[in-house]
């Protein structure tokens, strides 16, 4: 419901709100029991919101508590015992973040990719049985883009999950993020997703089109 008021409102119409709807939100992470994944999904879904809809000059009290969770979710994420729908929508924050590059979130862009690369490294130690999973992000024209987020028609990843230059172009020429998945339900899943966000910081690092993550 805050997300949802944030978002249909103006920009920096409750900035000066914010500590409180940042209290709100700790809270609910902290009190996590049961629904931990479904927690995890609506207040990291409130987090870009928040990016979205309050002014860089105003978010120097929230990214301290993004970057703090951000960072712990991922270190959870390097466990094969976590649920993968727990670490992914930490994912589609950093996909955003890249995408519209605040300065804050900039000074820690190397350690959110050492992040990802260990995740991508220790989904890799199961070696064939990602690639025997056949997961591959793929739409047709037909399908329907889930929570607004938009990925180009056509394969995001092959069977080894080695992104597609052209892909990424499209999506850095589109100015959306490049994770269009609402959730994810396995660990190989989530190991390709990490893949993608790690290509599009590489990309938008380079400034380049056609360039592939191995």
């Amino acid at each position: 419901r805050i997300g949802f008021v944030i978002l249909a409102g103006e920009v920096d119409q409750y900035a000066a709100s914010l500590p409180q709807i940042l209290e709100r939100l700790v809270d609910a992470l902290r009190s996590t029991q049961a629904d931990g994944a479904v927690v995890h999904h609506n207040v990291l879904l409130c987090f870009r919101i928040l990016l979205l809809r309050v002014s860089p000059r105003s978010l120097a009290s929230f990214w301290p508590v993004a970057i703090s969770e951000l960072m712990r979710i991922l270190k959870l994420g390097h466990s094969p015992s976590v649920a993968p729908a727990l670490v992914y929508p930490a994912l589609r924050f950093l996909d955003l973040a890249i995408l519209l590059q605040p300065e804050e979130f900039q000074v820690m862009q190397w350690a959110f990719m050492m992040g990802l690369t260990a995740l991508i490294n220790r989904g890799e130690e199961g070696g064939g049985e990602l690639v025997s999973e056949g997961v591959s992000e793929r739409r047709t024209d037909s399908d329907a883009i889930p929570d607004g987020d938009a990925c180009p028609s056509g394969d995001v990843t092959d069977v080894t999950g080695d992104v597609t230059g052209d892909v990424l172009g499209d999506v850095t020429a589109l100015g959306r993020p490049a994770l269009w998945r609402v959730r994810v339900e396995s660990r190989a899943e989530l190991v390709e997703a990490a893949r993608v966000v790690r290509a599009a910081a590489r990309k938008m690092d380079s400034g380049g089109v056609g360039e592939t993550d191995a």
